[in-house]
């Protein structure tokens, strides 16, 4: 089986048959045709001054160039002896340059100035031509003394090109020479000139894999011969489309497979190339991604690279070159890898500010400290503290301030999402100002670390409190009979009132009906009274002494002694009172006496007068009292 390389090299055999005999026409055709035949000049003079950098405005436009190829020492094109080349074969060439001139006059000292690239690697040519005959009548070549190794396939040009000349010969400046040598009207500049050369049938491709799926870009570097040039593509195993006439065709691959392209140029000549098609694996990023710390601008991106051709390169969306990125703050973040056949794979990062955060819920627990069953000093309030980790970052350096309370417990740390309720707790004891407020309400707060920022919360508690005003009233004979058997005797009374509700009693009156009083007698300036003069304090015990001087109204009335006292406030509805009770004796008595005022009488119808005396002897006053005297 003869290979694909061994079938192009026997086709260049048969056209190298065919090609002799066009070669010699050629080499005829030209020395007739163009008359003057290569001359050798000097060698390459790079070390020389460039005439291009003496700011020569080069106005002349004595030539026109007509062809430039590749040629070998005698100009002889390399077409003729190789009209298809395959790329890489190297070998000696030279540059063989077709032109007229409107001038009949031959040039001196010509120089060609222009830098010589092949396949995209320069060199500076400064070619010296000596006298260049005129080609007025009819075109004329000159090959320049200068041989380089050439590989087919590979580009020749002559970039920024100079010709220079003097008109005169007396100078010789084949080896030396100054910018004002060459006058401006002696000089002229040309385009960037293409060389021609044997066809050089080539291509070059890229390949990219995604989701599975392989699409491969041909690219004809195709150059020499004659343009325009026909493609054809022939593609294998599993492709589609499996032939082509671009260019520049696109290819899906669905395995390792071969390419093959024949190129024709505008004069018949054919050559073919064949290349093996490797499908790259697609490209894959792996990530290693942290978000930044609260407050710290310390995320990172760390990639890892699979897959594709060649070496990878990573751009970002800010303009950032590499695979791994520190120090980021909070954003978008956008990765695209590209291979060296320009396959590209993107990939977003969100980076996200930590948004720490934290609540607090506080309750609390009334606590009949002292079993009473009434809320007062001493009884306790028991919180307990409820702390949640509502952020998206771990939380350290939990810790609850309450200052108006016991508090015990120390700082924890929360990670997302997590709640605690045993780490801190605490205790109240009422004050008599909470109950006379009837509440009592206080706030907790709640710090924690997340990086460089701290993170707060707070919440409060209220205990409604029952305000149980009461009063304990007694009034008792502490001097004086009892019972009282007569007016004008008198009677001692101690009264005592007592707070014995939860809260301080304010406004307080206290009203003594002594028997016979009925707008009562207001008490003042008791004993007791040793703080908040005016305010009767929880469990403060206010003492009145008050005397009674019994009247004669009570055995009138009949009825035991009762001392009454009321105590009013505006926080107990209706009086309070009590009353001391003293037994009362009735002792009603009378006694008579009859007295004559005469102390003798003398006769019948002497008038003797009588004095009856009645007197109440008893205690009680007496009524309906009548004398009879038969």
């Amino acid at each position: 089986m003869v290979s694909d390389h061994q079938t192009l090299q026997l086709n260049v055999v048969k056209m190298k048959k065919i090609n002799t005999t066009v070669a010699y026409l050629a080499i005829f055709f030209i020395w007739i045709f163009l008359v003057v035949p290569s001359k050798i000049q000097a060698q390459n003079q790079p070390t020389l001054l460039d005439l291009r950098d003496c700011g020569n405005n080069c106005s002349s436009n004595n030539f026109t160039i007509k062809q430039v190829y590749l040629s070998d020492a005698l100009g002889v094109p390399l077409a003729n002896s190789l009209a298809t080349c395959t790329p890489g074969v190297q070998q000696t060439a030279y540059i063989s340059v077709v032109y007229n001139s409107n001038s009949g006059s031959s040039t001196n000292n010509t120089r060609l100035f222009a830098d010589l690239s092949i396949g995209g690697s320069t060199q500076f040519l400064n070619v010296w031509l000596g006298v260049l005959p005129s080609a007025k009548s009819e075109n004329k070549i000159v090959t320049l003394n200068h041989s380089f190794t050439w590989t087919c396939g590979a580009q020749v040009k002559l970039l920024n090109p100079l010709l220079a000349w003097t008109t005169s010969g007396s100078a010789d400046l084949s080896s030396s020479y100054k910018c004002n040598d060459y006058p401006s009207a002696q000089c002229q500049f040309g385009e960037d000139i293409t060389v021609d050369a044997p066809l050089a049938v080539q291509f070059d491709y890229t390949a990219c894999t995604e989701n599975g799926a392989t699409s491969v870009k041909f690219f004809s570097t195709t150059n020499g011969g004659s343009i325009p040039y026909t493609y054809n593509w022939t593609f294998s195993p599993n492709t589609n489309p499996s032939t082509s006439t671009l260019a520049d065709p696109i290819v899906a691959f669905s395995t390792n497979g071969t390419a093959t392209l024949v190129v024709t140029d505008s004069k018949g000549v054919t050559n073919t190339f064949t290349k093996s098609i490797t499908l790259p694996s697609e490209l894959t990023i792996s990530s290693t991604v942290n978000q930044p710390t609260p407050g710290i601008d310390n995320g990172s991106i760390s990639l890892v690279v699979n897959g594709g051709t060649g070496t990878k390169t990573v751009t970002w969306n800010d303009g950032t070159i590499g695979l791994n990125r520190t120090d980021l703050p909070a954003g978008t973040y956008i990765a695209t890898i590209t291979d060296e056949f320009n396959c590209q794979k993107s990939e977003t990062f969100i980076l996200t500010s930590p948004q720490p955060n934290i609540s607090l819920i506080k309750s609390g627990n009334y606590e009949d400290t002292n079993g009473d069953g009434v809320q007062n000093v001493g009884d306790r309030i028991i919180y307990n503290f409820l702390l949640t980790n509502i952020g998206n970052y771990p939380l350290s350096d939990v810790t609850v301030l309450d200052p108006s309370i016991s508090l015990t417990g120390s700082s924890i740390s929360l990670a997302v999402g997590s709640s605690n309720n045993s780490g801190f707790s605490g205790f109240y004891s009422l004050k008599q100002s909470d109950i006379e407020a009837g509440f009592f309400t206080n706030n907790a707060s709640v710090s924690a670390s997340a990086g460089n920022i701290i993170v707060t919360a707070s919440d409060s508690h209220t205990e409604n409190l029952i305000q149980v005003p009461n009063l304990l009233v007694s009034k008792t004979q502490i001097g004086g009979p009892n019972p009282v058997t007569s007016a004008g005797q008198q009677l001692d009374y101690e009264i005592t009132v007592t707070n014995t509700g939860n809260i301080n009693i304010t406004n307080l009156t206290t009203l003594d009906f002594l028997p016979g009083s009925p707008s009562g007698i207001t008490l003042t300036s008791p004993d007791g009274d040793l703080s908040d003069p005016g305010v009767l304090n929880v469990g403060e015990t206010w003492v009145y002494n008050v005397s009674y001087i019994v009247a004669q109204e009570v055995f009138d009335l009949g009825d035991n002694l009762v001392n009454v006292v009321n105590v009013t406030s505006n926080q107990v509805p209706g009086p309070v009172f009590a009353s001391a009770i003293t037994p009362v004796i009735l002792s009603p008595a009378l006694s008579i006496t009859k007295t004559a005022t005469e102390s003798s009488f003398a006769a019948v119808g002497d008038v003797l007068n009588y004095t009856i005396v009645v007197t109440n002897t008893g205690n009680v006053t007496l009524s309906n009292v009548s004398v009879s005297d038969p």
